[in-house]
């Protein structure tokens, strides 16, 4: 695992990625990995948040994230415009302004352009507030930790859950990972490993405990008696 996440490092270019594999790394510390999975999800929102009032001064770091910041600027502002409660599908409402980056917004065409390209949020967070508003949003954090909470026995299923679930964490929060169809499927494959990871460590929890006797086995229960015509009494 520790090769793999620097080999990821080392490798990717995005910063997104990297920062997914530093977590998937520290993963490996077999202490604090909770509060680091609330650490990495309360700072990954903070900088997604604060990083659309500095997209010149990201642009001399970080190219990707200077765009990603105009990009969630102006989809707060489409927030904001319509009092939290967002502008709905079927609209490309959005208003994207890149004079804040000079060096890349010639490259970039008018809005009123028959040739202007829709590029989207790259932020679930920033998209479904835009789209739902922040009720919406309060809704889908809501049905994610129903979807996903739970028990999780087992070092190993520990550290695969919680490792999966900051990698999620940190790509909805700089991509589309909900809302874009081509980022959907992936997202999805995430969440069934991560309620497997679960559900596995619960079904391993329970058949030791059953060995040892703590839990005992209920008998099966008997099969009902048929009537004399074969069939079962209502």
């Amino acid at each position: 695992s520790l090769l793999v996440g620097l080999l990821l490092v080392a490798l990717c270019s995005s910063a997104s990625s990297r920062v997914a594999a530093l977590f998937v790394m520290l993963m490996l510390i077999p202490i604090y990995r909770k509060q680091m999975v609330a650490g990495l999800a309360v700072a990954t929102v903070l900088f997604v948040m604060v990083s659309q009032n500095y997209a010149y001064q990201l642009f001399a770091i970080d190219r990707n994230t200077a765009v990603r910041a105009v990009l969630w600027r102006d989809a707060s502002i489409a927030v904001t415009d319509t009092n939290g409660i967002g502008v709905g599908y079927g609209t490309e409402y959005i208003r994207n302004d890149f004079r804040a980056i000079p060096a890349i917004f010639e490259r970039y065409v008018e809005e009123s352009s028959s040739d202007r390209l829709f590029v989207g949020t790259h932020s679930t967070i920033y998209d479904v507030m835009m789209r739902v508003g922040i009720f919406g949003f309060a809704l889908l954090l809501f049905g994610l930790w129903k979807a996903l909470k739970g028990k999780v026995f087992g070092e190993k299923y520990r550290r695969l859950y919680l490792g999966l679930l900051g990698v999620l964490i940190v790509n909805n929060s700089f991509n589309m990972g909900l809302a874009s169809i081509n980022l959907t499927y992936g997202a999805g494959l995430f969440f069934a490993m991560i309620m497997a990871a679960r559900d596995l460590s619960q079904q391993a929890a329970a058949h030791s405990a059953r060995r040892r006797g703590a839990i005992p086995v209920k008998p099966a229960p008997a099969p009902k008696s048929l009537s004399p015509g074969g069939r079962l009494p209502r």
